[in-house]
């Protein structure tokens, strides 16, 4: 796996330096000046930013100087921080977080809890590493948001993208950036742009990646920042390696080093740095040059207690001997990466462990170990995926839940004034009565009605339950036998590699099986109902929408104001709208030729409103509405007591609405 160096936080200075002395108070003015040179050195030369610290520390305490000295504190720990000190530049920062809570100190205090959790971040604490931006963004006082706001949400979204959460990651990074535009600060739009390019560089968005870079780089060049550009050399590197052009990345690659090594030597991203280098070697075929530089990464890591950085060129380093076809010691290093990134929550590394695992299994012709390597990356996906949905359902699930309670209190509120104005008003209960008669008869008239149409929801809901099962079935052995002959397929082109003339050709076969394999995933996915009991309609229809729009193919956009009691909602009842809107989405995707879909579902008093509208090719929905599509779409619907419309014509695209009463 390729590490990509991100951009961790940006401080704005403090002060307003005045770096001549011309202050009336000179003590504190050079101490000001010395925090100044200690900020600006932090990142390229470590041991004058620490003597510069030092200096301001000794003064400070010499005059009794609380923002110098708590100023000093910061940079001190900065600068052994980019020294790899990690625990020594934690003590500095819990010094910093006991000074008092005055309104003086927050934005220190701020920094500091910044700064730990940076160290927790690198350490693979992520849990850790969140709780203390969360506390950072808690000290920020207002008039201070929008200086600071930005380097926090940069470091938030770089937690969520360790965590394999890219999508929560971009949206903290964008909103980012609008603060550093904002502020104008140059150098935390370049940290942030640079960070957006490696997420797009993660997502294959290759050409958005690089614009990022290109952007990033403009700024970088206006301060002068040259370690911020070999930052972006190493991560354009990376984006070379990932479209195959390794002899381009291996350049970009040995630029950044050169950087790096002139400026910060032994530090974290020099590890990356290494390691990367490793792998643009490997992929050249070049083995015994990337083990070298795997080795030096994994000393280098190991020294810095960045327990990702080892974990993964560990594996890279597996992968090597793969190649070499030593698979014992592969074996070990893979494990051995596997298990470190466990400890540490590092999703990624895991997934690329698997990968490299399975790799081994079948260069050893050991397909037993490689088809359980395989089936337990295919659960790790699958898992990932449902631990971001349900924790997102549950988020909703406790809103709903306090709104709900609030309408209790409503209802009870109500009820009470209803009672007592009854006691005031008994001289009305014999015409209620009366009335109440009049109603029961008419209600009988309807129950009667009712009874009728309950007796045909019934059919409908038997059938449909006996065609759920049908799905599931197919499903099951879509996923667990073709599935499975798939995967057995593809590990055994993986064994040909390197045994028959053509490996660009295994290559292709191999890509092409697998892109086979994820269709069937996703079909089998589609044929299997929602668990209802586990998930809401809203959290369903966002899982399928987010799924479909992996394609690429559509835009689709969904919104929804949804009320409903989820635990008192039936599961047939959710299931029905959930078949209707895919049934829908599915004739788009076959029929329309549509570029853009929106799907919106509005709760009202009484009923529940549905529209699905595309912008595709249309037809005349006069002549043309006989499809099955559209006839599944209409008897579920009617099977819910509820309208089913659609409007379309040839070349102005469709609209669907489907009406269903809240009984």
């Amino acid at each position: 796996m390729r590490i990509e160096i991100v951009a961790v936080f940006a401080v704005v200075c403090l002060f307003n330096i005045n770096v001549n002395g011309q202050s009336p108070d000179r003590p504190q003015s050079r101490i000001d000046s010395l925090n100044f040179y200690s900020k600006k050195f932090c990142k390229t030369n470590f041991d004058s930013a620490g003597l510069y610290a030092q200096k301001a520390l000794e003064l400070s305490n010499k005059i009794d100087y609380p923002l110098g000295r708590i100023m000093a504190t910061i940079n001190l720990a900065e600068a052994v921080f980019y020294k790899g000190s990690l625990d020594s530049a934690l003590v500095l920062y819990e010094l910093v977080i006991a000074y008092p809570n005055e309104d003086k100190y927050r934005k220190h205090k701020f920094m500091a809890y910044q700064g730990i959790c940076k160290i927790y971040y690198y350490k693979g604490e992520y849990y850790k590493a969140m709780v203390f931006i969360e506390k950072a963004i808690n000290e920020l006082p207002p008039n201070l948001v929008g200086e600071f706001l930005g380097s926090a949400l940069n470091m938030k979204g770089l937690i969520y993208k360790r965590t394999g959460n890219l999508e929560k990651a971009q949206q903290c990074l964008i909103e980012a950036l609008s603060y550093a535009d904002i502020v104008e600060d140059n150098n935390l739009r370049s940290i942030i742009l640079t960070n957006l390019g490696i997420i797009n560089r993660n997502l294959e968005q290759y050409d958005k990646a690089l614009e990022y870079y290109d952007r990033a780089l403009i700024y970088l060049k206006i301060i002068e920042d040259i370690y911020g550009i070999g930052m972006i050399y190493q991560n354009l590197g990376s984006l070379y390696a990932d479209i195959e052009k390794y002899d381009k990345a291996l350049e970009y690659n040995f630029k950044a080093k050169a950087i790096v090594e002139k400026t910060n030597y032994k530090s974290i991203n020099f590890a990356t740095v290494l390691n990367n280098i490793g792998l643009d070697y490997f992929y050249l075929h070049k083995s015994d040059s990337a083990i070298v530089f795997f080795n030096k990464a994994i000393k280098l890591s190991g020294s810095l207690e960045d327990a990702y950085g080892v974990a993964d060129s560990k594996l890279n380093l597996g992968r090597v001997y793969v190649e070499k076809k030593n698979h014992k010691t592969a074996r070990r290093l893979i494990e051995e990466g596997i298990g470190s990134a466990k400890k540490i929550d590092a999703i990624d590394v895991v997934i690329e462990g698997y990968k490299a695992l399975v790799e081994c299994e079948v260069s050893a012709e050991n397909y037993k170990a490689a088809f359980s390597a395989q089936a337990l990356l295919d659960v790790l996906h699958d898992s990932i995926y449902n631990i971001e949905k349900v924790n997102a359902i549950n988020e909703l699930q406790e809103k709903y839940e306090s709104e709900k309670k609030e309408k209790q209190i409503i209802t009870l509120k109500a009820e009470k004034d209803l009672q007592t104005a009854q006691s005031k008003n008994k001289t009305y209960l014999i015409a209620l009565l009366v009335l109440i008669i009049l109603i029961a008869g008419i209600l009988t008239i309807f129950y009667l009605k009712n009874q009728k149409n309950k007796y045909h929801r019934k059919l409908l809901e038997e059938r449909e339950k006996e065609a759920e099962a049908q799905k599931r079935r197919f499903a099951k052995e879509l996923h667990d036998g073709t599935g499975s002959n798939l995967t057995g397929i593809r590990l055994q082109l993986l064994s040909l590699k390197g045994k028959v003339g053509d490996d660009n050709k295994i290559k292709q076969l191999i890509n092409e099986v697998e892109r086979t394999h994820q269709g069937i995933r996703l079909l089998a996915y589609q044929a299997l109902p929602p668990e209802f009991g586990k998930y809401t309609l809203d959290g369903a229809i966002s899982d399928l929408v987010r799924r479909l729009s992996k394609t690429g193919s559509v835009k689709i956009n969904y919104s929804s104001i949804l009320d409903l009691d989820w635990g008192q909602t039936s599961q047939e009842f959710q299931l029905a709208l959930y078949r209707i809107v895919q049934e829908a989405l599915s004739n788009i995707f076959k029929h329309a030729n549509a570029q853009n879909i929106n799907i919106q579902i509005i709760q009202h008093e009484t009923d529940l409103n549905i529209m699905i509208e595309d912008d595709g090719k249309g037809f005349d929905s006069k002549t043309e509405s006989k499809g099955i599509g559209l006839a599944n779409m209409r008897e579920r619907t009617e099977g819910l007591g509820g309208e089913f419309n659609i409007d379309s014509t040839a070349g102005n695209g469709t609209t669907v609405i489907v009406d269903v009463p809240l009984d």
